[in-house]
């Protein structure tokens, strides 16, 4: 699958384009080794004589003698005169420190090999077979063009129609080519000094001339009908892009900013174009030839830069070659580099789709549900957690929490009563700016990414399954960056790039799996924080959870804060380093005290009560107190003293109402229930069989339909 199909056929085309105009304007002169070698085989005949030389230095110098082998394989008369034959010589056993340095001398010798040649130098064989690869990467991104069921817009068959073009004018160069690699010993070719000359020479200047004449016209309708394409909103590619941004705002994936720079850059180009377009109509001599007396002059390099801007005319010699090399070095290709940024959106556009793709495999639709509807902090409160570990709360309790997200690794445990706030707390954490420095502050010099899940007993099978923790972690993972996933799931990653019909759903044994390549792989750059609320809501063997847990934490790049009530399976594994834990409820009167002042002092009622009587203070100190660290306890406490400032209860009301209620969650829920009228015990009781029957939670619209049943 390649979304921006019609990039690639244009950064293929523009390769073949930039390639062969250089040729024709004779940037490359022709390589030529004074023995007839081709420049690799020279090399390779040097490093040979290299190796030779000092094996048989090895050999002779325990001997006293130092014979030194030519190159053809003949002796040279050494320090004594005596004249050694390598294929004579008595084997030595060469001292280990001889061989060192015989390794080190051949490994620190230098590779001048370059597979382009050297400079504007290029041998013919070279030239031929990089035309022959431009070539066929056109045309395969055109059969892949054509191939895919995609409708295209007419700037896009334009496309094609430029490369078939470039396609017929490199097959003329090709055999141009062939001619000279017959025999480039060869004394008709002795003295062509570049290829341009050397065209000239086996064709006409006329068919030269045609030739450059097709690749500008070309080179400018291509660049025309590419900004057209990135500006039409019916083209494949802006619809492609269109799609990525829907995905990516779908999925919450994090490659905005991917795509961001895709739009930025057709921006810059289109500019680009339209700027030279303009130019180019206002001044087309600018584009035609240099000026014979100043290359320079009135020369515009941009888009549109002409095959001259890359070599020199024949005319000048090599001085007028020297000083066009000049130029380039001044001058940025901005052709080339319109090859280099469309291979750079093509192959991010590619990563982004193929991650969307992997993605869309591990979502599911509750995913986040549970942590959306766990409410949010009161203001002020929790703040405690981020105090440095000598910082003593209210209770002169030690918290080492901060300590361990900035510095720590292992498994920090939040543990408490139920109604405590547990989850409220755990979504403070991933919402807090703090925790995201601490968490750079422990991956430094790496990148920290943080994944989370909330368990839920009462939610989907997924919602309180292994595999939901597997895929919202893996999920959180994966988009925060493609490299991950190409590095830990490659097998899934390519199944994705080919794009194949639809991808096989995970199974729990490859989330495993990919989870544990994810603690085990080296050079992601990242480092990763996990926090898992509810663990005691986990319906499955807790032993095994655990177990799991325990693995991904050995890892020096995963570490874990999880939460759980203060059951005995996960005391016996997380209670016993005081370092590593908290219990909400011992460090959260503060919190409450200021939660109860500050809501009661938003009833309008309160406001106009004594605040200098004792009872005042009297009915705060046994809220907080009564409590036990038990936030929900109190939010169905102050629902019950809004009721009673509602109907303009006094002091002393409202402190026996608070007195009247059960200390504890479940005879509070007991009380409620009991406080129901008998007339709607039916309606009640058929509400909670309803919901207690639903595999998931039941929209708000399904309970309207149940009243309306009821009262029909």
């Amino acid at each position: 699958m390649d979304p921006f199909s019609s990039l690639n056929l244009a950064r293929s085309t523009i390769q073949l384009i930039d390639w062969s105009s250089k040729l024709l304007s004779g940037a490359y002169e022709i390589y030529r080794s004074p023995d007839g070698l081709t420049e690799d085989d020279a090399e390779l005949g040097e490093r040979t004589a290299i190796l030779r030389r000092l094996a048989f230095g090895l050999a002779n110098r325990s001997s006293g003698h130092v014979a030194v082998p030519g190159v053809g394989g003949d002796s040279l008369e050494g320090e004594n005169g005596i004249v050694e034959d390598p294929v004579q010589e008595k084997k030595k056993t060469p001292h280990k420190d001889e061989l060192n340095d015989v390794m080190i001398q051949l490994l620190h010798h230098e590779d001048n090999d370059k597979p382009m040649g050297s400079g504007n130098k290029l041998e013919v064989d070279q030239a031929y077979r990089k035309l022959q690869k431009l070539t066929s990467e056109m045309k395969s991104s055109a059969k892949a063009f054509t191939a895919e069921d995609v409708p295209r817009s007419e700037q896009e068959q334009n496309l094609q129609r430029v490369a078939k073009g470039c396609d017929d004018i490199a097959k003329r160069l090709e055999t141009t080519l062939k001619q000279l690699r017959v025999d480039p010993k060869n004394a008709k070719f002795r003295k062509i000094s570049s290829f341009r000359q050397a065209f000239v020479k086996l064709c006409s200047q006329r068919m030269i001339d045609g030739m450059e004449r097709s690749l500008d016209k070309y080179r400018a309708d291509l660049i025309l009908q590419l900004s057209v394409i990135m500006s039409d909103q019916q083209s494949s590619v802006v619809r492609e892009l269109r799609t990525l941004r829907d995905a990516s705002s779908r999925l919450d994936s994090a490659y905005k900013e991917h795509l961001d720079n895709i739009s930025k850059s057709f921006r810059l180009i289109q500019t680009q174009a339209t700027e030279d377009a303009e130019q180019r109509r206002q001044n087309p001599a600018a584009y035609s030839t240099y000026n014979d007396d100043d290359e320079t002059e009135g020369k515009k390099f941009s888009l549109f830069s002409l095959h001259k801007s890359y070599g020199a005319s024949d005319k000048g010699g090599p001085s007028q070659s020297q000083n066009n090399t000049a130029v380039e070095d001044e001058i940025p290709q901005a052709f080339q580099y319109l090859a280099e940024t469309l291979r750079s959106l093509v192959t991010t556009a590619t990563d982004v789709a193929v991650a969307q793709r992997v993605l869309s495999g591990l979502h599911y639709p509750t995913r986040t549900m549970r942590i959306e509807s766990v409410v949010e902090a009161y203001t002020d409160t929790y703040e405690w957690i981020f105090k440095p570990r000598w910082a003593k709360n209210a209770q002169g309790i030690k918290v080492h929490f901060a300590e361990w997200l900035a510095e720590k690794d292992g498994i920090f445990w939040v543990s408490g009563k139920p109604g405590s706030g547990k989850s409220t707390l755990m979504k403070f954490l991933c919402d807090h700016d703090r925790t995201a420095e601490a968490l750079a502050n422990w991956a430094r010099p790496l990148n920290p990414v943080m994944s989370t899940h909330f368990f839920w007993s009462s939610g989907t099978t997924m919602q309180k399954s292994q595999e939901g923790l597997l895929r919202s972690l893996l999920y959180d993972v994966f988009k925060k960056s493609p490299k991950i996933m190409k590095m830990v799931c490659p097998q899934r990653w390519e199944a994705s790039r080919r794009g194949e019909g639809d991808l096989e759903p995970w199974t729990l044994s490859e989330l495993r799996r990919t989870l544990t390549a994810l603690a085990t792989c080296h050079g992601l750059g990242y480092k990763f924080c996990f926090f898992i609320d509810g663990l005691d809501e986990y319906e499955g063997d807790h032993s095994e959870i655990i177990a799991m847990l325990r693995s991904l934490a050995t890892s020096p790049h995963i570490k874990l804060c999880v939460s759980s009530r203060p059951w005995n399976v996960f005391e016996d594994e997380y209670g016993k380093v005081i370092e590593r834990k908290l219990y909400l409820q011992d460090l959260t009167s503060r919190d409450i005290r200021h939660y109860v002042q500050r809501k009661l002092e938003e009833h309008p009622n309160w406001q106009v009560l004594p605040s200098e009587e004792p009872l005042y203070k009297t009915l705060l100190e046994e809220v907080t107190t009564k409590a036990q660290g038990v936030f929900l306890w109190v939010y169905l406490v102050i629902r019950s003293l809004y009721e009673g400032l509602t109907n303009g209860d006094s002091l002393p009301a409202l402190e026996r109402r608070t007195r009247d209620l059960p200390a504890d969650l479940e005879s509070f829920f007991k009380h409620m229930l009991d406080s129901v009228e008998p007339f709607y015990h039916t309606q009640m009781v058929r509400t909670f069989q309803a919901a207690m029957g639903s595999r998931s939670p039941l929209p708000l619209m399904i309970y309207s339909f149940l009243d309306e049943d009821f009262e029909n």
